[in-house]
């Protein structure tokens, strides 16, 4: 596993690496069961928009942007292709793996639907991290947790993550212990905070 520091680029083709998104796809996890939250977190409207429309946002200007899981019919009003999840109810794995199989892309962005902070420039910075160093993921690194909710994925990465679901794994926090891993460092959790809650939805939006 490597280690560097968002932003730490050598030199200027690094930069324009990271601005290029025509190779990578974006994958958006909306499969959830939303338990704490009591309702589809998703298609939750805050500030006049669904939840995902902020992430879908985040992702805009990659190759094609795929919502994966949940129901169709929530997501027409987006204009974004949608995916059924080949493996519902088994987690963000199968997801993502559903996701993969269905892109023409070098790499995906594959993030939560319920990041409501999430920025452009993070998701181009975990994409340029994940070129320049020729690793397999790349996922945000926080004061020393990694934040799996938003990582990117090399395409060639998706045998060993066909093969570790096949045996039973469900978390991407486990069988990224089975790849090469740039641990990107971010100095916010901001970005990278999800909601789960009502009071995470207090807190991401506070009240005027």
């Amino acid at each position: 596993m490597r280690v560097v520091l968002a932003a730490a680029r050598a030199h200027v083709a690094s930069i324009k690496l990271t601005r290029d998104r025509s190779l990578t796809a974006g994958l958006v996890f909306a499969g959830g069961q939303s338990t704490r939250m009591g309702a589809d977190k998703a298609v939750l409207h805050v500030d006049g928009q669904p939840l995902i429309a902020r992430v879908l946002t985040a992702l805009g200007g990659l190759s094609t942007v795929v919502i994966v899981g949940g129901n169709e019919d929530d997501f027409r009003e987006l204009d974004v292709r949608w995916l059924a999840d080949a493996h519902p109810g088994e987690g963000p794995l199968g997801a993502l793996i559903t996701g993969m199989k269905h892109v023409a892309a070098e790499q995906v962005v594959a993030a939560a639907c319920d990041l409501p902070h999430l920025r452009a420039s993070v998701v181009d910075e975990l994409i340029g991290q994940l070129r320049s160093s020729g690793a397999q993921v790349a996922t945000p690194l926080i004061a020393g947790t990694h934040q799996w909710h938003v990582a990117v994925w090399s395409n060639d990465a998706l045998p060993a993550l066909e093969d570790a679901f096949s045996r039973g794994e469900r978390s991407l926090r486990s069988v990224a212990n089975e790849l090469d891993v740039v641990s990107v460092v971010f100095a916010s959790q901001r970005e990278f905070d999800d909601v789960d809650t009502p009071d995470d939805l207090a807190r991401a939006f506070p009240s005027d």
